[in-house]
């Protein structure tokens, strides 16, 4: 454990960690303690087991913690991987951070248990894992007093693991949310998670390398970020490189068609959204149906028709999809889940890379 205890007047910090290693640590990595005022810089580093524990009860107002380029976890069994529940006035920067979950802890980060309030910035960041996992929280609130949380260009990945969460826990409706545009590739993301209401929500498959944050070819996070957020990635190379901006933390060598703007369930490309994407959908699935799709190389197993057609958002598409969509149309169940416009009208104009334009 390295501990900051310095005097705010006296220091001359900030503190900064560059190209460090801590791994095998029992309790955590990084802690302030016992003075305010704090500023600690991370880059380039690698922080397994217990990371951060961001602050206590007296050094919280005015400390920083400003990540960059960093991989944090998976952590230790019974240990948070960042902790702040024991302070508040603190803010936590993560740019371009990996952070990793796995079998041993469902909850991973914890802010509110002695109802605090703490400011996070999560920028081009990858939340993974190594193992699937039953209700995945990535911060759990509970006990908040109104934390303030901003999530942008973030990938939140892993198929194994169903209801998921970034922001949970018994007061996770008391967090503070803002978003820009974030992908979801999990096995099902919990629907009470404030985030899923806030900015651009899209969900498809990440298509990560097996160090599960790299992207591989035909990642739904390709070119879908928005612009100069930051100018470097993970690995310090350069945003963007091909095309637009990537999601999460990696920036990739491939790039992807723009794109055009289609309407989620518009199976037959008419620009609009009636009984007739259903029978198209049910041909393609059940009666051989080869007429081309509109994204791609026109087949159902194209991503971005994937994207397109995937009705209950589980990132395929089969009869359920349809059912959805009927459900939709006739009998005022819930919309498509890629039609996150507002009330009245969910279902608007989205970009799928690959995709010709349709939409009227």
């Amino acid at each position: 454990m390295v501990l900051f205890t310095y005097d705010n007047e006296q220091d001359g910090g900030p503190i900064t960690i560059l190209r460090c290693n801590f791994t095998g640590v029992k309790d955590f990595a990084l802690t302030s303690v016992d003075r305010t005022g704090h500023v600690i810089n991370i880059e380039q580093s690698y922080l397994g087991g217990s990371a951060i524990y961001a602050l206590n009860g007296t050094s919280g107002p005015g400390t920083v913690w400003n990540v960059k380029r960093t991989v944090l976890g998976p952590t230790q069994p019974n240990s948070w991987l960042v902790f702040s529940g024991d302070g508040s006035g603190a803010e936590l920067n993560f740019t371009n951070c990996a952070f990793y979950g796995d079998e041993r802890r469902s909850n991973l980060m914890q802010d509110g248990i002695n109802h605090v309030a703490n400011t996070y910035i999560f920028i081009h960041c990858t939340f993974s894992e190594t193992f699937g996992i039953q209700d995945r929280v990535w911060i759990d609130v509970s006990g908040s007093t109104g934390s303030t949380f901003d999530f942008r260009n973030c990938l939140i990945a892993g198929f194994d693991s169903q209801n998921v969460s970034l922001i949970g826990g018994l007061d996770a409706s008391q967090a503070v949310v803002s978003a820009g545009v974030n992908l979801w590739s999990v096995g099902s993301a919990n629907p009470s998670d404030p985030v899923r209401a806030q900015g651009e929500v899209l969900d498809g498959d990440a298509n990560l390398d097996d160090d599960d944050f790299h992207l591989r070819l035909g990642s739904a996070a390709i070119n879908r970020g928005a612009p100069n957020l930051t100018l470097l990635d993970i690995d310090n190379e350069q945003r963007p490189r091909v095309g637009g901006f990537d999601l999460g933390c990696d920036e990739s060598p491939f790039g992807l068609p723009e794109g055009g703007n289609v309407l989620p369930g518009d199976c037959n490309s008419d620009g609009g959204l009636d009984i007739s994407d259903g029978v198209c959908l049910l041909a393609i699935l059940f009666l051989g149906a080869t007429e081309p799709l509109p994204c791609g190389t026109g087949g159902i197993d194209d991503r971005g028709n994937i994207t397109l057609l995937d009705g209950n958002g589980d990132t395929s598409v089969d009869l359920t999809d349809a059912v959805v969509l009927f459900g939709y149309l006739f009998l005022g169940q819930a919309p498509l889940a890629h039609c996150t416009g507002p009330a009245g009208n969910p279902c608007t104009c989205m970009r799928i890379g690959g995709c010709a334009d349709a939409c009227r």
